[in-house]
């Protein structure tokens, strides 16, 4: 908990920091590509009138073959400061290919600061639902809740930052002890984070993310568990516009960190938009 206090405390930091220079308003900045990162989320709405749709391909060789794919539709509401989306994940595992659909995550956002300032403040709450099979591994089996608060700033013309806090709430879920006893149990994660973009040109951008999350599980037992996860990842995204609809395509090279572990994968980003 002590290293998460001290990212918490570099985040809020550096948004101080940012707040201090130059940082330009996105209404007076060379226009750029502006979308979602990996593993970072960015506080920027969806447009009035335009739907986008996101995949995310996530392949993690170790400690077991695993294929993660989460498909995310966002739509504007009454405008641009307000924003609804839903994010259904997938997951096939191991060498027999087994998954299936996960927990549904249903989100609502709202910006509390627009492009006229320093940056850009959208946080989101979202609602959990046990639509996976919890006994498989592919959900909880509780509802839950989750609310992030990310903050994005154009810090000039080749460079945005972006910086979240949150945290998951997963009350009563059931688990299976070493023992063959039942207990239930309480999961709370504490997740935070931040991205540095370079926009080299309109339509590229090279993207370094860096995120944490540590989790506390309590048991009816008494018991306390708890673990760290760090997540680098550089990447790439581009854009390619049709007519009204922009495609952006990108790729990422997570390395994931624990205490006990690091191992890497490969990221695979698409991303459809155009208006409705």
């Amino acid at each position: 908990m002590r290293a998460l206090s001290l990212l918490v405390l570099i985040v809020l930091c550096a948004c101080r920091l940012v707040s201090q220079v130059n940082a330009i308003p996105r209404m007076d900045a060379t226009p750029a590509l502006k979308d979602n990162s990996f593993f970072i989320e960015e506080a920027y709405n969806q447009e009035e009138g335009v739907v986008q749709h996101i995949s995310g391909f996530l392949y993690s060789p170790t400690p077991t073959k695993q294929l993660t794919y989460s498909f995310t539709q966002e739509w504007p509401l009454a405008g641009t400061h307000q924003q609804l989306s839903y994010t259904l994940p997938m997951t096939i595992t191991g060498s027999d290919h087994q998954g299936g659909i996960g927990d549904i995550m249903l989100h609502y956002r709202f910006e509390l600061t627009d492009q006229q300032h320093w940056a850009t403040i959208t946080p989101r709450f979202s609602l959990l639902l046990p639509t996976g099979n919890a006994q498989r591994g592919l959900g909880w089996g509780v509802f839950g809740g989750q609310f992030n608060f990310p903050v994005s700033a154009r810090l000039s013309d080749p460079f945005t930052a972006h910086a979240n806090l949150g945290v998951t709430y997963l009350p009563h879920i059931s688990k299976d002890l070493d023992s063959g006893e039942r207990a239930r149990h309480t999961l709370v994660t504490f997740n935070a984070g931040g991205s540095i973009i370079w926009l080299a040109s309109e339509t590229f951008n090279v993207m370094l993310e860096y995120s944490t999350n540590h989790s506390i599980e309590r048991f009816d037992t008494g018991s306390i568990r708890k673990s760290t996860e760090a997540i680098v990842c550089p990447g790439i995204r581009f854009a390619i516009d049709v007519g009204s609809l922009q495609i952006v395509p990108g790729i990422g090279i997570p390395v994931f960190l624990t205490r006990d572990l690091a191992h890497s994968g490969v990221y695979f980003y698409l991303s459809f938009e155009h208006p409705f």
